[in-house]
């Protein structure tokens, strides 16, 4: 009777790295870690239209204006939050305007890809979250210690859209710890 057993313990435990060999990457659609593959593509498609909308709603010289601070973002000579300032201090009104309109645009259709029908939340901010605790955060607002919610910019947008995946994560990896 144990010498079954045993041979089906060692069994088992030789055939475990096999098994998680054989699971699939992380991120790749069918371990929880991110969309399945059909959504992830509809949100790439989606990024890439916001992204060729909002640069053409810029002026030919204020598009070579943001591709540049990009470019200085990529090369790690500026961080992405200043990035945006500098772009939202460079747009027109107008041009800003028409940026976050795309903005808007591609979050509903995001929001849609994902499966949701709920409306936008108003101000681009967090949806409500009925009442709050009697010492709590307002509804919908960060819990405590979280980091506040920034009203959406146009520099902004246009800094999200301008990175690819992998540049945002290695600009992430890069960046030194918060206290």
């Amino acid at each position: 009777m144990k010498r079954p057993f045993l041979v089906l313990m060692v069994a088992a435990l030789a055939g475990s790295p096999l098994l998680a060999a054989a699971q699939p990457a992380p991120g790749a659609g069918g371990d929880g870690m991110g969309p399945p593959p059909a959504v992830r593509a509809k949100l790439e498609s989606i990024s890439a239209q916001a992204k060729a909308d909002g640069y053409a709603a810029l002026s030919p010289a204020h598009r070579a204006a943001v591709q540049a601070i990009v470019a200085k973002v990529t090369a790690g000579s500026l961080d992405p939050h200043s990035a945006g300032e500098q772009i939202d201090a460079l747009l027109t009104p107008d041009e800003s305007q028409a940026v976050l309109a795309v903005a808007t645009k591609s979050r509903a259709e995001m929001r849609v890809a994902f499966g949701g029908s709920a409306p936008p939340p108003p101000d681009g901010g967090p949806p409500p979250a009925g009442p709050p605790p009697a010492d709590g955060p307002p509804p919908g607002g960060p819990p405590p210690g979280a980091h506040e919610h920034r009203k959406p910019t146009a520099g902004g947008f246009l800094m999200r859209v301008s990175l690819t995946p992998e540049q945002m994560r290695a600009l992430r990896a890069a960046r030194p710890p918060s206290p």
